[in-house]
């Protein structure tokens, strides 16, 4: 079973919580959880986590604005263009499980 999906901003101990709620060892509920998000491994998402929890302007925006494509809220998106116009070139930089595993896609995508 799917776990609901978190919001962006979660707490790695969200995820965490989460991945203990598997019934795996705690490696393999780890693995099997960043796989679920489409990440490469725990490592990929932890970073991921990380880059977010602090709204690093170098990942949080585009995510952000990925959301907000996904959602289908438009004033989220617009508002996060008209304050990062970068957006617009940017490329993603999740580590994913997929190859390559950095895919870098643009909002476009």
């Amino acid at each position: 079973m799917q776990p609901a999906p978190l919001p962006l901003t979660a707490p790695l101990a969200d995820y965490e919580a989460q991945a203990l709620a598997l019934d795996f060892s705690p490696d393999e509920a780890h693995s099997a959880l960043a796989k679920s998000y489409d990440f490469a491994d725990w490592k990929a998402i932890s970073a991921f986590v990380a880059a977010i929890a602090p709204r690093d302007p170098a990942v949080y925006p585009f995510e952000a604005a990925v959301d907000a494509i996904v959602e289908g809220d438009l004033v989220t998106l617009q508002s996060l263009l008209h304050a990062h116009p970068g957006l617009v070139h940017a490329r993603s930089t999740r580590i994913t499980r997929f190859d390559p595993p950095v895919h870098r896609a643009t909002l476009l995508y």
